[in-house]
């Protein structure tokens, strides 16, 4: 903290020493010029043979741009206006006289054009109004930047940024840009050329040269100066605010013991992780064999006994397999009689082995006859396979075909980042809210954490199960929420450091 109040303390003297550069500046030059008295910035009477009357102006006073203009305004007549702007031509302070200022605030983008003009260009810019009254020529204007730059590049410089805003403002304009060296910036001086288009013009060029006997470049000095001091009030309240700290020791104790304390004071760490919810007990209903889908009785969201149908398989193949075997058993024991009667013991033992054969196809599709009807194995709510759509649709053996569920009992799994594993533990209290609960919220803690990280959207998380009893089924699988993990407490400055302290260790140190 002492090394960035003493970097302040520089920054604001040298800001300082800038400021008094620029008064003794407009000082040396109010001596040089009889035109511009010290009373421009001291405030005292004005000789009375002086071309251009001052009145006191305060460089602290918040009425500083209005005195400058009616200053310039015995220059350049009543209607005129100042733009002062950074060097890339963003406009920072405007004033305007005679004008009304909210039809140049509306069109800010023309003045912006018109000022970044004026600041590339050492020539005063004109509008094609103000040419053709001097001029008095008859051309019909346009908005053609070709045709208009051509017409009046011999004489004066045209934008027609400057040529639509007279048409809004209903008078021809000129200005032209000055540099304020001190401040770092430009001030912008439009005016009305209705009147008096040349010698403004005159007036305009007289003032970006030094030592020509003309006023303007003074106001130009004391304008800078008000703009540099307008840029580095800041540093100079901190400059003062060091100096008082360097001369007040014993007054940091109180402020710098209060800061101490609110950052050791312990706060209760709530971090919040996306969840999803997901039943705590599934049953899976799998295919007893392979076949077809004859017909199905339920669909998901219905609630399910044990023991209840669900669905059947298609029999008719099987039943056309039982039939050939049943063919073939008959077949077999005919055989077998014949070897008996004939007295053949090889075709009597070859047919034996058919019979056997033939019976034991004949039970196997017998018992998996039983099995073509697939019912629940546990009571719940079937949360997953809707087979009234899919008629006739092929199966295979052991293929899951049903989930069942009860939903009074979810299981939230929070996605956890690496570096939570160090402040979430198995027991904390957490605080899930979805969009079905609205201002109420499911509380439930931590029952595990799972050892291994799943990726989830390209980024690896450790999921942390935590148990929800909800007697009313207003969750739903897959269902998305946001968890409030009650992580104990942590000490104020841990929660505003911890992050960025992270940040730059990735940043900078590996």
């Amino acid at each position: 903290m002492t090394e960035t109040l003493e970097k302040l303390c520089k920054e604001g003297l040298a800001l300082e020493n800038s400021l008094r550069e620029s008064e003794a500046i407009v000082h040396e030059m109010a001596s040089r010029n009889p035109l511009l008295d010290l009373a421009k910035v001291t405030g005292s009477h004005v000789a009375p043979d002086c071309a251009v009357a001052t009145i006191p102006r305060d460089l602290h006073s918040p009425q500083f741009l209005s005195a400058w203009l009616s200053e310039i305004s015995k220059l350049l007549g009543p209607n005129l206006g100042v733009i002062i702007s950074n060097r890339k031509g963003r406009t920072v302070e405007s004033y305007y006289k005679g004008w009304d200022s909210s039809l140049f605030r509306m069109q800010s983008d023309l003045v912006t054009k018109f000022i970044r003009k004026a600041i590339l260009s050492d020539e005063v810019i004109c509008s094609i109004k103000a040419i053709l009254h001097t001029k008095e020529v008859a051309i019909n204007p346009t908005d053609n930047d070709e045709r208009n730059e051509a017409f009046s590049k011999p004489d004066k410089l045209f934008a027609v940024s400057l040529n639509r805003l007279s048409k809004l403002i209903g008078t021809p304009l000129c200005g032209k840009s000055f540099e304020l060296p001190n401040s770092a910036g430009f001030a912008t001086l439009l005016f009305d050329a209705s009147n008096q288009f040349e010698e403004g013009s005159r007036i305009l060029l007289d003032g970006a040269k030094e030592n020509n006997g003309s006023v303007l470049p003074a106001l130009m000095k004391e304008l800078d100066a008000w703009f540099l001091l307008k840029r580095c009030r800041w540093g100079m309240r901190w400059t003062k605010a060091f100096e008082w700290m360097c001369m007040h020791p014993k007054a940091l104790l109180i402020p710098v013991g209060i800061i101490a304390c609110a950052l050791a004071m312990p706060i209760p760490y709530y971090p919040r992780r996306d969840c999803t919810f997901e039943p705590e007990l599934r049953h899976y209903v799998a295919s007893p064999v392979a076949g077809r889908i004859s017909s199905c009785d339920v669909v998901p969201g219905d609630r399910v006994s044990q023991g209840q149908l669900l669905a059947r398989l298609d029999e008719e193949q099987m039943r056309r397999d039982l039939a050939t075997a049943e063919a073939e058993l008959e077949g077999a024991i005919k055989k077998n009689n014949a070897a008996i009667a004939s007295k053949s013991s090889g075709e009597a033992g070859m047919a034996r082995v058919e019979i056997t054969r033939a019976q034991t196809k004949i039970e196997s599709l017998q018992e998996q006859m039983k099995r073509m009807e697939v019912r629940a194995n546990s009571p719940g709510i079937v949360v997953q396979g809707d087979w009234k759509k899919s008629i006739g649709m092929p199966v295979t053996l052991g293929q899951n075909l049903f989930e069942i569920a009860e939903l009074d009992s979810m299981v939230a799994e929070v996605q956890l980042q690496a570096y939570d594993l160090c402040e979430v533990k198995v027991g904390d209290q957490v605080a899930v809210r979805a969009d079905c609960s609205g201002n109420q919220s499911f509380r439930g803690e931590i029952s595990r954490i799972e050892p291994r990280a799943i990726v989830i959207d390209n980024e690896a998380v450790f999921i942390a199960d935590v148990v929800i009893r909800d007697p009313e089924l207003r969750l739903r699988p897959g269902m998305r929420a946001s968890a409030q993990i009650e992580a104990g407490w942590r000490s104020a400055a841990w929660m505003l450091f911890s992050r960025p302290y992270r940040w730059l260790i990735n940043q900078w140190v590996w």
